[in-house]
Order: C-alpha cells, then structure tokens, then sequence
C-alpha cells in the first residue's frame, strides 16, 4: 500500500502532488528510510535536487553534516556544513562568514520530531526515553555477573571430575 498519499479538493493539484510523490519515491520504500532515520536519529535532511522543469529527487543527508541556522527569532536562515555550537548557529553572531558556507532554506528538507529542549536546532529520537532503562538493564546484569564470579570463590567445597584418571593425573587437574 502507499505510505504517502496527497488528500486535496483540488484534483489538478493532487494529481501533481500525486505525480511528485511517485516520481521522488515518497510513496514507497524511500518514505520508509526517512521516517526510520527520523526514529533514529531525530533528524532526518534531504538535499532536494532540481533542475529547470522542478525537482526530480532527494539526496539523503546524514543529520552530523548539517546544522540549522536560525536568526535569533528562531526562523531558519539556512544550513550550513558540520556540527556548530548554540552560539556559532546564529545568524547574527556569524553574518558576515555565513554566506559562503550557508545553503538557502530551500535547498535541503529537514525532517524532524520536536525535541522536548526547546532551544534545539535538531530533534529527538523516539527510543531516547528506552535509553536510561536500557543503561540500568546493562549495569545489572553486569553487577550480577561480578556478584555470581566473587561468590565462586567463597564456596568450600569444588567438585573435579577426575573419573577415570590415575591419582597422579587427578593431582594435576586439580
């Protein structure tokens, strides 16, 4: 079945939505990889191809690779290459730089689920809450294992099999 589909009262602009879906791949396995990295990552970033008759498909941009940046209204100015801190993501703090290393808003689609920190440029992935149980489990069953290795050595008696053996073999298993 389609993942994607375009519900509109207009038919000539759904049949172009429709059309665009098909011709992208949103309508199938390709909206599938998106919405797994934005499980994933919390990000997903498509840098949209295109050429004089409109766009003909999305290139896949891993979320490390680009930072949002946003004037200090919070309205996105553009992208630029990397990782940047708070500060450096600001139009205002970096204007003059930025040009040459910002792409326009429009050149990339950034997919993301809203992360709960309000000042995040980037979202938060859906197994973040699983994370600290995750490290609890862990850290358990590693304390059990430490626990059931230093109780093996508290005990009194060993059992050897040793069934078979000469008394001088038994000495050396031993």
């Amino acid at each position: 079945g389609k993942v994607a589909w375009v519900e509109c009262d207009d038919a000539n602009v759904r049949a172009e939505l429709t059309d665009l879906l098909g011709r992208l791949g949103l309508d199938g396995d390709k909206a599938y990889s998106i919405c797994y990295s934005m499980a994933e990552y919390g990000d997903n970033f498509e840098h949209i191809v295109s050429d004089q008759n409109g766009v003909i498909g999305l290139k896949y941009v891993h979320p490390t690779r680009l930072t949002r940046i946003e004037d200090r209204f919070g309205r996105l100015q553009g992208f630029a290459a990397g990782i940047l801190t708070p500060e450096d993501a600001r139009w205002e703090n970096n204007m003059e730089k930025m040009p040459e290393k910002v792409s326009y808003p429009w050149d990339i689609a950034h997919f993301r689920i809203q992360s709960t920190n309000r000042e995040s440029l980037h979202g938060d992935p859906l197994t973040l809450p699983a994370r600290r149980a995750y490290q609890q489990l862990k850290m358990v069953e590693d304390m059990l294992v430490l626990y059931r290795l230093s109780r093996g050595m508290d005990r009194d008696v060993y059992y050897v099999n040793v069934r078979g053996a000469t008394p001088t073999q038994s000495w050396r298993t031993v």
